[in-house]
């Protein structure tokens, strides 16, 4: 899908008319955007995976955990999943052309790559107000 500058981060607008991103991204078959075909089938496979291991498709934690896993490594950086049960909006800065929204089994998702990359292994610190 094109070249790109990997250290470059990108803007989108979604849940509008904007323009498409960048120049390799697409609008999918339920038109929304999405620059990245592997980044689309990971969503995907997260939702077939729900589905054999026979969790409640409303469960969006677990899917979301499901995508997050999936794609952190696939791609080997950090990202954010956003999941709802109706269409959203979002003003965002994504890298690369890591950037992908649709819907799975009712579900709106928003995927992308987040424009600074942290450790995958590292854990939440846990703050004083976290009880």
């Amino acid at each position: 899908l094109g070249t790109f500058d990997k250290s470059a981060t990108s803007s989108a607008t979604i849940g509008s008319n904007a323009p498409l991103p960048l120049p390799e991204c697409f609008t999918n078959q339920l038109g929304m955007v999405c620059c990245n075909k592997v980044l689309e089938n990971l969503i995907y496979r997260a939702d077939d995976a729900m589905i054999h291991a026979n969790v409640n498709k409303c469960n969006v934690e677990i899917f979301s955990k499901l995508v997050r896993d999936l794609v952190e490594k696939q791609f080997q950086r950090t990202f954010e999943i956003i999941v709802g049960n109706g269409p959203f909006a979002a003003k965002i800065r994504f890298k690369e052309n890591l950037l992908c929204e649709t819907i799975v089994s009712s579900k709106y998702v928003l995927v992308y790559a987040t424009p600074e990359s942290y450790a995958l292994a590292s854990y939440n610190v846990e703050t004083p107000f976290a009880h």
